[in-house]
């Protein structure tokens, strides 16, 4: 058997093949990526990313004033947030192959969204989603440990449609976008920064800590929470950004500028609407006036998951 040294690749393979003895690539609530590309249900409409960073309170009201003049996409770690403020996003967006991820929408009702995870996701995270899936492969750099033990795991599912591995889950919400073919995308929550003291919007440590042992409201609960809020950043960088001065760390500083990359080669036009952080390569501005000046209809929000597109009449 095949050593490897990333323990990702040891939890993607155990994922895959639970996922393929426990039938959930044959599953009625299941369907492949492909599917989404094929039809296209919302092709050249406004997209709102959603992403958990700490400038998310301040675009919280924004978004549930205008949910129905774009489509929303979250990442797994903030559906509890958007649920807890009445916006049901249309789809949440996971990579973690681990069995915890699940916390963050343990008492959410997930029967409305759409789940969008990979073919080697933890069976834990399928299980506990109410909703429908679109299941795709994660792949990886052609000839990179990752790349060619993922290109032998996923070798069932070829099919299903892929989307990159650039390891964080706000750059696979990213490219799934791109899938809907939108007019526009708006980013929210993207900060990559340690803003206004904070790693992550209100809320989400709280989540973080559900499995704990510790009960909430004890003096042990509030001191793990004291220490994840002292400790989840490391300020190593710091940045004069258009929100004023920012702290961050190196990984998020590259994770950064990833996703700057990846946008500015896309030709999709994007706006910054994050109001924080150090995302300043794409042209910033307030959601609620971004959404108002570019988003003026509502979207007909359908269910996708069972959408066949009319067939054109020919001529005879």
């Amino acid at each position: 058997m095949m050593k490897y040294r990333d323990k990702f690749i040891y939890d993607w393979q155990d994922n895959y093949i639970k996922n393929y003895e426990g039938g959930w690539f044959s599953h009625e609530r299941t369907k492949p990526l492909m599917y989404l590309v094929n039809t296209r249900p919302y092709s050249r409409v406004p997209v709102l990313l959603v992403s958990a960073g700490p400038s998310l309170d301040k675009n919280i009201e924004s978004i549930k004033k205008y949910k129905d003049k774009v489509i929303i996409i979250c990442v797994d770690v903030v559906l509890f947030k958007l649920m807890d403020n009445d916006i049901i996003p249309d789809f949440v967006v996971n990579i973690d192959p681990s069995n915890s991820i699940k916390r963050f929408w343990d008492g959410v009702d997930t029967s409305k969204s759409i789940l969008v995870c990979p073919t080697t996701t933890n069976t834990h995270t399928i299980e506990s989603w109410n909703g429908n899936i679109f299941l795709f492969n994660q792949i990886d750099f052609k000839g990179t440990e990752k790349g060619v033990a993922l290109k032998k795991i996923i070798e069932s599912t070829r099919g299903y449609g892929n989307i990159q591995n650039r390891y964080f889950v706000g750059a696979t919400a990213l490219q799934f976008s791109y899938i809907l073919n939108p007019s526009l995308i708006l980013l929210a929550g993207y900060d990559f920064a340690f803003t206004d003291n904070k790693a992550y919007c209100d809320g989400f440590l709280e989540r973080k800590l559900w499995t704990t042992q510790a009960a909430e409201g004890t003096e042990e609960h509030a001191a793990i929470l004291d220490k994840l809020k002292s400790n989840e950043i490391k300020k190593e960088v710091e940045y004069t950004s258009t929100y004023g001065k920012v702290w961050t760390t190196r990984l998020l500083e590259i994770y950064k500028n990833t996703f700057s990359n990846m946008v500015l080669s896309s030709g999709v036009p994007t706006i910054n609407c994050t109001e924080g952080g150090i995302l300043n390569t794409i042209p910033c501005a307030s959601l609620g006036d971004t959404i108002k000046d570019n988003c003026k209809d509502t979207i007909n929000k359908i269910n996708v998951f069972n959408y066949m597109p009319k067939r054109k009449r020919g001529r005879r």
